[in-house]
């Protein structure tokens, strides 16, 4: 077998992959052509043995990295004994996970749910229900611009982006925005029917905005003079990753719900909604709420395990040790990319603003072998293994760099000359088939249906754009010269304007 043949079989190996994924599900997730096949540590292994540095960590959740042997052995261990019996019977595990749990995030009472959406659904749920029974007439939420807090109807509901909720409308009623870090907004909104407060410390998918220090204490004094309730959602921001177990306690503002999921359980679904002992003695009751697979031996091991971990190897402190050094190279990369204008966030929950199209960024990042995630506002978002050293930031900076975001590296590769001129006939074929769909899109008559429509066109030219781009990259040896890639990215930059008209 030659060399071409090997690379062509494993690419098929893949293609197989991605196509049995993209036939059999529902399309709700836009999927980079990769297919992920194991970890260690912080890298993941694709198919075809490419290694990549995880600085997403599966959107946060796996702080403890991948194949965490201690880890993999309790669960390998509780499978073996039991995964599932329902809530009408007690296990050897939920009160273990559940008594580490509360320590960890000094909350009297906790409900397990299966993920991070289930638990705002909990609290959002005990908040009216204590609003109910104290017959306070309470039953409105205030939530913050820019806030993500999950996508069934509830948590949709109090998500601060028109996109999310416009789809789905009418969502649940009775909830009014304000903005993050003003509390004159949040202020003029409070009333005599608001029963709770809810915002996330450090926004995530709204762009790493980091909470203030008056504002935290300022949403804590609004609460208890108008006897509402606040909801931190930290089901991202939440177990170590801020440089505290949870994010709450470094501003010293305690809440009276909390919501977390993801890294409590590195990876198994699971996650919770916490309380005090107040809004716990009046809020839920037996049979106001369920969740069938809540607190299984499975992910409650999982959660027992992850805090045993985090407590004895001391993360947070490790966090805390190696999050300056983030900071500080971060930095460095605003002082020297012009195209880099903002560093944001805490921890190792940070971000850069980029003034380069971030599905680009992103794609570009994954031949270079970095994994990497966006957020609102063009950032770009690192949120790595807990576990991350100083070295591995290091190897971070320099993938970055050689992503090239100036263009100049990536259109000098695509110049390389041609070794077959099979390859150059298909790029032909696919040159082709994008400008003709260009010339659909762009032409006058043409103009109003795509307004009507843009979802269906962007998703067309977004497909049409990666197949041909996936391809070019693949085998850098065709012949493209460099004014047919820039012929290419004018156009898809003057789509790219349309779209966001």
């Amino acid at each position: 077998m030659t060399v071409r043949e090997g690379i062509m079989m494993e690419n098929n190996q893949t293609n197989t992959y991605m196509e049995e994924t993209n036939s059999e599900l529902v399309h709700t997730y836009n999927r980079f052509p990769v297919v992920l096949d194991h970890g260690e540590g912080v890298y993941l292994y694709d198919t075809e043995g490419k290694k990549y540095l995880d600085f997403a960590a599966g959107i946060a959740v796996c702080g403890l990295g991948y194949s965490n042997e201690e880890y993999k052995t309790a669960l390998k261990n509780q499978i073996d004994l039991l995964t599932h019996t329902s809530n009408l019977y007690y296990n050897t595990t939920c009160g273990k996970a559940a008594k580490a749990l509360l320590k960890a995030c000094e909350m009297d009472k906790v409900f397990f749910t299966n993920s991070g959406t289930e638990a705002i659904e909990g609290a959002l749920k005990a908040a009216r229900r204590y609003a109910y029974t104290k017959k306070t007439g309470r039953y409105e939420f205030i939530a913050m611009n820019n806030s993500f807090h999950g996508r069934s109807f509830g948590a949709v509901s109090v998500t601060g982006h028109d996109s999310y909720r416009e789809p789905f409308e009418p969502v649940v009623p009775g909830v009014k925005f304000a903005t993050f870090n003003d509390l004159d907004s949040v202020k003029a909104l409070v009333s005599d029917k608001t029963c709770a407060i809810i915002l996330e410390p450090l926004q995530g998918e709204g762009g790493i905005n980091l909470a203030t220090q008056e504002f935290m204490e300022g949403i804590r004094k609004i609460c208890d003079e108008n006897g509402i309730l606040m909801i931190c959602d930290e089901v991202q921001c939440g177990m170590g990753r801020t440089g505290s177990m949870f994010a709450w306690q470094g501003f010293g503002v305690k809440p009276d719900i909390l919501t977390m999921a993801k890294a409590i359980g590195n990876g198994i679904p699971v996650g919770a909604f916490a309380m005090t002992e107040e809004v716990a003695k009046y809020s839920l009751q037996p049979g106001d709420h369920g969740a069938t697979y809540g607190g299984n031996p499975l992910a409650c091991t999982a959660v027992k395990t992850v805090i045993k971990i985090f407590e004895r190897d001391h993360i947070v402190d490790h966090v805390n040790a190696v999050a300056p050094y983030l900071t500080k190279r971060l930095d460095e990369l605003v002082e020297e990319l012009d195209c880099v204008t903002e560093r944001k966030g805490k921890g190792l929950m940070q971000g850069i603003v980029v003034t380069k199209p971030l599905a680009e960024v992103n794609k570009r990042a994954i031949e270079e072998g970095i994994l990497i995630i966006q957020a609102q506002g063009n950032v770009i978002r690192f949120v790595p293994p807990l576990i991350v050293e100083e070295k591995h930031i290091d190897e971070m900076i320099e993938k970055v760099k050689a992503v090239d975001l100036d263009n100049e590296k990536y259109i000098s590769i695509l110049s390389e000359p041609a070794l077959n001129e099979e390859y150059s006939n298909i790029w032909e074929n696919k040159q082709c088939e994008l400008e003709k769909f260009l010339v659909n899109i762009f032409s006058v008559e043409k103009e109003q249906a795509y307004r009507r429509n843009r979802v269906f066109w962007g998703e067309r030219y977004c497909e049409l754009y990666e197949k041909m781009r996936d391809f070019y990259v693949f085998f850098f040896q065709n012949k493209l010269e460099v004014t047919a890639v820039k012929k290419l990215k004018k156009a898809k930059n003057k789509f790219v304007r349309m779209l966001a008209k």
